[in-house]
């Protein structure tokens, strides 16, 4: 049996048409939710896909505005890094610029000036030189290795170039001379052939050979000696045997002035090896200046056989393992300073005079030794001010011969272990001792102030380099450059972004299109300071500080070069940001216009089909009265 009611024909029509208004009323309320009116392939298949499309790409092309923009912040870093980079080399250039005013000129310097004879660098230029006879200044130019020994001839200076005012030349030599006489028969490094020969502001070193010397002045005289240092290094010699085995730094030679700070210095103590060292022998010396000798081995002896006369506030300072002065006619004049350190005997036979003043610290197991009646110590004291303080086991051992004389200068100071001598009176054959002080010895609390320490000497070879190290002030520049670069080097190196540091080499590769197919490199550089040809850093002459200058300058436009370059990378991976972020705009913005709905027309819209929407239900309320009206005839 069919229960299903049936609707007239109007009705009918207006269910329909409702069930019409209320889809397309769907419709347009999903349109003003979503302002599109393109939602999907149903809606507009061919314009959906071309907006899917279009937006795929604006999203691909925004993904890669970000590597884009990680290039360059890639860039801005190294960047920066030259840009400070750039300070550093500046600050560089300042203190070799500094360096300037203190270095060595270039050779043409010295060789435009009066009384140079020659300027020599290598040993060639020295061994022509001295034999072609050139009387004048020879002027050693830097460290020379000389090959065999060699004699100046009469009128023939050999200066370092302190001796022209451009070095301080109290402090390490620029000039140098090196021997080897080791294997040799050689009996010295230099010798003399005329007389009034100048040796200045040199550093002269030698490795010895059986019985030789460093300078050896022959019977020749009047020599002058300004800021010499002498090495003699004995390490090759066998154990000492009669005129054997001995070494010298000056031998012989009269009247020779000393002036300026000079040092003589035999190396540390040999062990198991019993080698005689003199730093002075046979000679006859002025001194006006300081000399300092450190005879360090067994047989060590300061100064023997010789005269010593001291003038004008000189400073002698001896310091030896066996004895600081043998068989010396010595005399002290004049405020000199004298400070002498022997381990035995410090002063051992000859004669001892103390003039004007002087001041003197002797230190000693021994002070003044005889050997019985030929060979006597004698010991004048010519002052009435002079300040003599001895400390040791004994001031005058193996006494017979020992002679003391005041010579009636009352006010003279002798202090032995602090103990004061003031009784004017001579000591003929007698030995003290601290336990055998004689008659006028007594207790004071005296000390002689004003003399150095002799026992500084103990410690010369740690304090005095014989090999060239620079000037202290080029020293201290030399430091500044090396620090800035060092500095330099770990900002280059900290100049990275990521991982990618394009002043290390590093390389960037920026994408600019989605496919993929166009891509943009930049290939690093090496911008560390021996990659940019900061090579010459040791600042010891005129040229070496203009190659210093020179590789800077170089430097610098490198640099700026390099800027110059990301400046171009910079701009050209700009565009590119600026035009994909245009284009990316262009392609949403076509997407939109395919999908997108007017809002005003889609309002206006749903607003009529909500009027169609109450029109309709209207209707079907009319068509339903026509069919109630049939009640009535019930």
């Amino acid at each position: 049996m069919n229960n299903n009611i049936t609707l007239n024909t109007s009705m009918r029509n207006n269910l329909l048409s409702l069930r019409n208004i209320s889809k397309q009323m769907d419709k347009t309320q999903l349109i003003l939710a979503t302002g599109k009116k393109v939602n999907s392939a149903i809606d507009n298949a061919s314009a959906y896909y071309q907006a899917r499309s279009l937006t795929n790409r604006a999203a691909d092309l925004t993904a890669l505005l970000d590597a884009m923009e990680q290039g360059i912040q890639t860039i801005e870093a190294a960047t920066q890094g030259l840009t400070s980079g750039a300070e550093f080399l500046e600050q560089a250039s300042a203190v070799v610029n500094e360096a300037m005013t203190v270095a060595v000129p270039e050779k043409e310097w010295f060789e435009a000036q009066d009384g140079v004879a020659a300027v020599v660098s290598n040993w060639q230029e020295l061994k022509a030189a001295v034999n072609s006879g050139v009387k004048g200044d020879i002027v050693i130019y830097g460290n020379i290795k000389c090959e065999e020994a060699f004699t100046l001839k009469d009128g023939q200076n050999l200066v370092g170039v302190g001796f022209y005012g451009v070095r301080d030349s109290d402090t390490d030599k620029f000039s140098q001379l090196n021997f080897d006489l080791a294997a040799t028969d050689d009996t010295y490094a230099i010798n003399t052939a005329g007389d009034g020969i100048t040796i200045a502001d040199l550093s002269i070193k030698s490795v010895m050979s059986k019985k030789s010397s460093v300078l050896d002045f022959t019977s020749t005289e009047n020599h002058k000696l300004h800021n010499v240092d002498l090495f003699m290094d004995v390490s090759n010699l066998e154990n000492y045997q009669y005129n054997y085995s001995q070494a010298r730094g000056i031998y012989r030679g009269s009247n020779i002035s000393i002036s300026g700070k000079n040092y003589i210095y035999d190396g540390e103590l040999l062990q198991n090896k019993k080698v005689m060292t003199f730093g002075l022998s046979e000679t006859s010396i002025n001194l006006y200046g300081e000399l300092n000798i450190c005879v360090n081995q067994q047989y060590g002896r300061g100064i023997s056989i010789s005269t010593i006369k001291t003038y004008g506030n000189s400073k002698l300072n001896i310091s030896s393992f066996d004895r600081a002065i043998e068989s010396c006619n010595s005399h002290f004049n004049d405020d000199s300073l004298i400070s002498l350190y022997a381990r035995n005997d410090v002063v051992i036979y000859g004669n001892s005079n103390f003039n004007d003043n002087c001041k003197v610290n002797f230190l000693g197991k021994n002070i003044f030794t005889s050997s019985g009646e030929t060979y006597k110590c004698y010991v004048y004291i010519n002052s009435s001010d002079a300040f003599l303080n001895f400390k040791g086991t004994n001031l005058f051992y193996n006494g017979k011969g020992n002679y003391i004389n005041l010579s009636s200068k009352i006010n003279s100071k002798i202090s032995f272990n602090g103990k004061q001598y003031k009784s004017n009176k001579d000591i003929v054959n007698s030995s003290v001792n601290a336990n055998n002080l004689p008659d006028g010895f007594v207790s004071t609390s005296y000390v002689v102030t004003e003399v150095v320490n002799a026992q500084w000497l103990n410690e010369f070879n740690k304090n005095r380099s014989f090999s060239y190290e620079g000037n202290r002030l080029l020293i201290n520049k030399k430091k500044e450059y090396d620090r800035i670069l060092y500095e330099y080097d770990l900002l280059i190196k900290d100049s990275s972004y990521q991982g990618i540091n394009l002043l290390k080499g590093g390389n960037l590769e920026v994408t600019f299109n989605e496919s993929r197919s166009n891509k943009y490199s930049i290939a690093g550089v090496l911008a560390d300071s021996m990659s940019l040809g900061l090579e010459t850093r040791d600042l010891e002459d005129v040229s070496s500080v203009k190659k210093s200058l020179e590789e800077i300058t170089k430097a610098v436009n490198s640099i700026r070069s390099f800027q110059e370059e990301l400046g171009n990378h910079y701009s050209i991976i700009q565009t590119r940001i600026n035009f994909t972020e245009a284009l990316t705009d262009v392609l949403e913005t076509g997407a939109d216009n395919l999908t997108l709905a007017d809002m005003n027309e889609a309002s206006a819209e749903y607003l009529t089909l909500q009027t169609r929407q109450q029109l309709a239900i209207n209707s079907l309320s009319l068509a339903s009265q026509s069919a109630s009206s049939i009640l009535s005839l019930f």
